[in-house]
């Protein structure tokens, strides 16, 4: 069980030493006190009443409450050294993402930029161009057409003719 005039004196100490009420009462429920004796140590420690001297062990109780002052400052210490790591994890993080939409959004100019650019005279000029060839294409299949029909006519007097040339040759 816990001391009564250690836990009094620790309180004080931690109070003189600018703790917050509320990193006192944590302590107290780490060491296993409840809810109603934390309020009644809290209360007789503000209201100054003195505690009554120990008896025995006066230097060992002074030794527990410095400890448990110590304790609690390095508690305090590790939670401030984490609360800062986090916020500088939380930084970091969020440079990290305005970075990104900043890469984001030049990609997306880029892209409206050569969008609009399609849009330009070069179009246009792409338009002719294409009308031209498409004009051109259109001309070499009327005279591949006319090939076709040339060499048709070649092949059907080329066989008319050798046709002919049988039937003399026949007849000698």
């Amino acid at each position: 069980m816990v001391n009564r005039e250690v836990v009094l004196e620790t309180i004080k100490k931690m109070s003189s030493t600018g703790i917050d009420e509320s990193v006192i009462v944590t302590t107290l429920k780490d060491i296993g006190l409840k809810e109603d004796e934390i309020k009644q140590y809290l209360a007789e420690a503000k209201g100054g009443a003195a505690p009554s001297k120990p008896k025995q062990g006066g230097a060992d109780n002074e030794k527990i409450a410095e400890k448990t002052v110590e304790k609690v400052k390095q508690h305090l210490s590790d939670e401030k050294d984490e609360r800062e790591l986090r916020e500088t994890t939380r930084d970091a993080a969020l440079e990290e993402q305005h970075a990104k939409l900043r890469d984001v959004e030049q990609n997306v100019n880029q892209l409206h930029e050569k969008i609009s650019s399609v849009g330009a005279p070069a179009n246009k000029d792409l338009d002719q161009k294409l009308s031209v060839l498409e004009h051109r294409i259109t001309g070499i299949e009327k005279k591949i057409a006319d090939l076709k029909a040339v060499n048709m006519a070649t092949k059907d007097l080329m066989e008319k003719v050798l046709g002919v040339n049988k039937k003399i040759l026949n007849k000698l």
